[in-house]
């Protein structure tokens, strides 16, 4: 059933963009050498999906959804030709009334970066648990290479990622993997310099590799952000954050199940977020996230609608 798909964020559309986060390019202040992150959410979701990053079949299910994420950050280097952070963090989704869809996420992550001329290369490393409904339910290490190029008017920034994912079952071992992954993404400013006004277009393909054919498949994700910051570069009171983006993958399975055909899928995501600054380090906002799944096996197709509300703080 494809449980061991691995979901991509390469959108600053859907909540945000991880990594830059991570790295400290919020509205934190990247001269201090350690930093916080939380956020907390609320909101409806009409398919809960027991963890995004893995991607399983919808449960079906819909109610209430709130969440819990908290991230704490050590800048090890922070100068003008290195950059080196370590990064703690971890997430909590909770459902009413299905509690048995509970998950739980934490671990942590190495995020690196240098300075050159003409190409900036960086290294990402991470390792994070996850559970289900309080039980050991996978692990999931990830290694990635960048190469990063900025060009003379601060306006244009071109990224190639090259990213390994492993991902281990505790129980299901069939449906274990390893994706296998490149994306070029393309950031265009439109002022130099301040990447909070900027259009975002990211292609990635890739291979999941795993124990079993049917569920290892081939994949080319490509996907469009827009991100604007009403206000000054660096948030403060009244301050508005309007992200948009898109994101379609298709995927070809290299073998098929007993019974059933080769499977194909598309999967269209589209998301939306308005978030006030009522301080440099408090925001609120509202999200939401229409996701679709297309399948030539019966049964496979889905639909989800996620919308709410959410407080952030940054430090």
């Amino acid at each position: 059933a494809q449980a061991g798909s691995v979901a991509r964020d390469t959108s600053v559309a859907s909540g945000g963009n991880r990594a830059a986060v991570a790295a400290g390019a919020g509205n934190a202040d990247k001269s201090r050498e350690f930093g916080l992150f939380g956020q907390v959410a609320y909101g409806y979701d009409s398919n809960i999906l027991r963890e995004d990053t893995l991607n399983p079949d919808p449960s079906g299910k819909e109610g209430q959804a709130y969440s819990f994420e908290g991230r704490g950050l050590w800048r090890v280097l922070r100068n003008e030709d290195a950059r080196l952070n370590l990064i703690a963090d971890v997430k909590f989704n909770g459902y009413e009334p299905h509690a048995d869809a509970r998950t739980l996420r934490f671990g942590g992550a190495a995020v690196g970066q240098l300075h050159t001329e003409y190409v900036d290369p960086g290294l990402l490393v991470s390792y994070n648990r996850l559970l289900f409904d309080d039980r050991g339910a996978a692990t999931l290490s990830r290694g990635a290479l960048s190469l990063t190029h900025i060009d003379e008017s601060r306006r244009h920034a071109d990224t190639l990622f090259l990213d390994v994912q492993l991902l281990r079952y505790d129980n299901f071992h069939d449906q274990s993997g390893d994706l296998y992954d490149t994306t070029f993404r393309h950031w265009h400013l439109f002022e130099p310099n301040n990447s909070h006004k900027r259009i975002e277009v990211t292609v990635t393909g890739g291979y999941f590799d795993a124990q079993i054919r049917p569920e290892s498949y081939w994949s080319v994700s490509p996907g469009i952000a827009f991100a604007y910051r009403f206000g000054a570069q660096r948030a403060d009171e009244g301050t508005y954050d309007f992200n948009l983006g898109m994101q379609w993958e298709t995927r070809a399975y290299s073998g098929a199940a007993a019974g059933q055909s080769q499977e194909r899928q598309d999967i269209w995501a589209t998301s939306a977020a308005l978030d006030r600054w009522f301080c440099r380090y408090l925001s609120g906002g509202v999200y939401g996230l229409l996701s679709e799944r297309f399948s030539n096996i019966v049964g496979r197709d889905y639909d989800r609608i996620q919308v709410g509300a959410r407080l952030t703080a940054t430090w």
